[in-house]
């Protein structure tokens, strides 16, 4: 009940909304439940034998209906029918209206837990996403959300009106005779005792399978982000062997499940047809007795099958709910994760005294124990170009990240000499930032759009934007061109082009591009330099490279190498103390 309370606080549901869908759900199930005692009372009238108490009053009513037919059984008949369709007409329009505003609750409630996942995602330091599978956060963020339905959609449709249901029955068996419902209450604990076993074990179960299926959803992904060298190699054999294990695991958690579910229900449906037989039992000695009448025996079965709907709905549904309440655990958690905080940068970002300088100091960092930075000094004065060079892993992309506030170290800190504040310190420091990272990241939107990202349009935005553009080769008749979801409508040095002047035309006092020109030819290369010099002095910029464009380098006022110090022998593997040559 926690979890379900919960979830619905999670997905911002509306309390006013839940309690009237609660309040149409008891209004519709005494108006589902009530028809039978019409069926009685005309029962009792056909046989002729004196009615219960239970339907007195529509007996008063049909004593005092309009005489439409001559004959009066007839019209009683007639009319006891009439009053038997209008309340069913009413139960099933209530009853549908119901269904369909739990639905619509449900819905919205999935879509506002979604959208809490995925701000709360957003809000993840950039260390997380390292250390987790994409597919397995786009499982939380999809499957598991959605999967949180069978918990407020279907069960909480079914599963409560079956409980109103149970009420009414109660209350119209203990006014037909109070020993009724005393019959069939001692059941209830034997069938909720048995059921709540059950239930355990698939709580359990599907908890389990949800973490197969995130197991499945990362190798999906994995598999897609690297189909090109998978078919290259003829690997898919393997690739399908690998995916095989884990369906097979996860089919013999559903295997298990479906066992637990097929022990149960014999044993819930026999002790609900015995406690159903005693009922019975008893009514047929009353009816001997007079003391019932034979059109509520009628009825009666009807009832005792209905008052143990809510257990044998709960069991059926419970493989589904517990399904949802796994998933919405796992949700629950993810909601749980810490959000990057200025607490992880109090250490990392300071102010800094020199109002000119950007630096790094005694920088060190670790993933999973393995050193990435250690102790690495470096700065960049306000208007200087400075070239950061390196062999492949030795921490140039790092050192940027550091710099940019995305990554909290180990050791050292990062002095700024921009004002920080005391709120959201690493978003004040991001700010002072443009950045071209290895990867281009392009939203399905137009060229120009892109390039203004993430603000909106304004003629200031447009007319930066366009010249950038222009000066990088991509004309107006491009500028309102989509570039389609993952860029795919878009050649790779485009969009490598349309990243760079996104960057180029953010006004920031810091410009990092970070192997921004690597998949760009020589003359657009060439053209980013052009742009580069006319930013040099205006801005700070530090260029992390593999170019050996001449060009490039006339251009930088300093070119630090990421290197192992002379005191470590050439081949240590590690990464060690790093000095700027």
């Amino acid at each position: 009940m926690q979890e379900i309370l919960a979830l619905l606080r999670a997905g911002k549901a509306n309390k006013v909304h839940f309690a009237l869908a609660l309040l149409l759900g008891v209004v519709s199930s005494f108006f589902s439940v009530y028809p039978l005692q019409f069926l009685a009372a005309l029962s009792d009238r056909v046989i002729g034998k004196p009615v219960d108490a239970s339907t007195a009053w529509v007996n008063w009513i049909l004593d005092r209906s309009p005489q439409l037919f001559p004959q009066p059984l007839l019209n009683q008949g007639l009319v006891t029918l009439g009053f038997f369709l209008i309340f069913s007409v009413i139960a099933h329009f209530l009853r549908n209206l119901y269904g369909y505003i739990c639905t619509i609750l449900s819905e919205k409630l999935i879509i506002n837990l979604r959208k809490s996942v995925f701000e709360h995602l957003i809000e993840f330091p950039l260390a997380f996403f390292s250390k987790n599978s994409k597919g397995e956060v786009i499982n939380k963020c999809m499957v598991d959300t959605q999967k949180v339905e069978n918990v407020f959609s279907q069960p909480m449709f079914t599963m409560l009106s079956d409980l109103f249901d149970l009420v009414w029955i109660t209350i119209i068996l203990a006014s037909i005779d109070p020993v009724l419902p005393l019959l069939l209450i001692p059941t209830l604990p034997i069938l909720y005792v048995m059921s709540l076993r059950t239930g355990k074990l698939q709580r359990s179960m599907m908890l389990e399978l949800r973490n197969e299926e995130g197991r499945m959803s990362g190798k999906i992904e994995q598999v897609l982000s690297n189909i090109e060298y998978i078919k290259a190699v003829n690997a898919q054999e393997v690739e399908a062997r690998a995916f095989a294990m884990v369906g097979d695991s996860s089919l013999t958690v559903r295997t298990n499940a479906a066992k637990n579910l097929s022990k149960f229900f014999p044993i819930e449906g026999s002790v609900r047809v015995a406690g159903t037989c005693v009922l019975m039992a008893y009514a047929v000695f009353q009816v001997t007795a007079d003391a019932l009448s034979v059109g509520t025996l009628l009825v009666l079965y009807n009832y005792a099958t209905r008052f143990f709907a809510p257990v044998a709905n709960m069991t059926r549904y419970y493989q589904t709910l517990q399904s949802g309440l796994a998933s919405g655990k796992r949700v629950l958690d993810f909601l749980q994760l810490p959000k990057e905080s200025d607490e992880q940068y109090q250490r990392t970002l300071l102010a800094s005294s020199d109002q000119d300088v950007l630096s790094a100091d005694g920088i060190s960092l670790a993933f999973d124990g393995r050193n990435v930075l250690e102790h690495v000094d470096f700065r960049v004065s306000k208007g200087e170009f400075v070239i950061v060079k390196g062999e492949s892993g030795r921490g140039k992309s790092t050192l940027i990240k550091v710099l940019l506030g995305l990554l909290p170290v180990d050791q050292g800190w990062v002095r700024t000499p921009h004002a920080l504040g005391d709120i959201d310190r690493f978003r004040v420091h991001r700010s002072s930032f443009s950045y071209v990272g290895q990867n281009s990241y392009l939203r399905d939107l137009s060229v120009l759009d892109n390039v203004i990202y993430p603000l909106v349009r304004s003629e200031t935005d447009i007319d930066a934007a366009v010249r950038t553009l222009e000066a990088l080769g991509i004309g107006s008749d491009r500028h309102e061109h989509k570039v389609g979801e993952n860029a795919a409508m878009v050649s790779g040095g485009e969009a490598r082009r349309i990243a760079i002047a996104r960057a180029l035309a953010r006004p920031a006092p810091y410009l990092v591009l970070d192997e921004a020109t690597s998949n760009l030819d020589i003359d657009t290369e060439n053209a980013v330099i052009d742009l580069l010099k006319s930013q040099k002095g205006v801005r700070s910029i530090i260029f992390v490279t593999h170019s050996e464009n001449p060009r490039l380098y006339a251009l930088a006022d300093r070119i630090v190498t990421l290197d192992k110090t002379k005191n470590v022998p050439q081949n240590e593997v590690m990464h060690d103390r790093r000095f700027a040559q």
